[in-house]
């Protein structure tokens, strides 16, 4: 995870999730921040994706809740309104 509307922004968070699996990341700030999302699996190309900016609020009169949900199914992927980058951008500061 990153923080930053764009693409230059820095390493916020780094999260590996198992297949099936869930994690929780809490922010202690309002800012934006984007996924880049890599997701492999045993005799299949690895897939690196980007997503779009989205902007979490925190504040005194409450935070936001977020969920973000990622499937791959035979080869067509949703990479969360955002689009395909290589292994190189992917592994680009972090």
């Amino acid at each position: 995870m990153r923080s930053g509307a764009d693409g230059s922004a820095s390493l916020h968070s780094r999260l590996i999730i198992n297949a099936q699996g869930s994690d929780i990341k809490y922010f202690p700030t309002t800012r934006y921040f984007f996924l880049k999302i890599k997701a492999s699996r045993y005799s299949r190309p690895t897939v690196y994706t980007e997503g779009d900016p989205f902007k979490d609020y925190v504040g005194n009169d409450g935070f936001d809740v977020l969920t973000f949900s990622y499937s791959i199914e035979e080869s067509n992927l949703d990479p969360l309104s955002g689009e395909t980058i290589s292994q190189a951008e992917f592994e680009k500061d972090n």
